[in-house]
C-alpha cells in the first residue's frame, strides 16, 4: 500500500473540499448535503494528519532522512488548524486552508521523489 499516494489523494480532496465549500454552501440546504458540516472537516483533517504523518515519518526514519517533507507537512497542517481554531470564514480562510492542504500534498509528493531517488542510488 502506497501511503504517499493515499495521503496526496486525501490532501487534494481536502483542498477541493475547502475550495468548493464557499461556492456550494448556499446550495447545501437545498440538496441536503452534509459535506459542509464541521465534523466532516474534522474527520477529513484527522484522516489526512494520520496518513500524511505515517507516510512522511516512516520514510524519514527508514529511507531518506530528509526533514523537508516533514517541515512542509507540519507547516501545512498548522495553517489548516489555525484557520479552524480562529473560526475564520470568507475568502482569506478558504485560500489559507487550500494552501495548507496543497502544502501537505506537496510534502507527500516530495517525499515520494526522495524515496525514488534514495532507492535508485542504492540500486546502482
Amino acid at each position: 500500500m502506497n501511503w504517499n499516494k493515499i495521503g496526496v489523494f486525501a490532501s487534494l480532496a481536502c483542498a477541493v473540499h475547502c475550495a468548493l465549500t464557499p461556492l456550494l454552501l448556499v446550495m447545501a440546504p437545498l440538496t441536503g448535503l452534509m459535506l459542509f458540516d464541521h465534523w466532516v472537516e474534522i474527520v477529513m483533517i484527522s484522516f489526512s494528519i494520520v496518513i500524511a504523518s505515517y507516510a512522511n515519518v516512516n520514510s524519514f526514519i527508514n529511507t531518506h532522512k530528509n526533514r523537508k517533507p516533514l517541515l512542509w507537512m507540519v507547516s501545512g497542517f498548522l495553517l489548516i488548524i489555525s484557520v479552524h481554531i480562529v473560526h475564520a470564514h470568507g475568502p482569506v480562510s478558504t485560500v489559507l486552508s487550500v494552501l495548507g492542504a496543497l502544502m501537505v500534498a506537496w510534502s507527500l509528493i516530495y517525499n515520494q521523489k526522495l524515496i525514488k531517488k534514495t532507492c535508485s542510488v542504492h540500486a546502482a
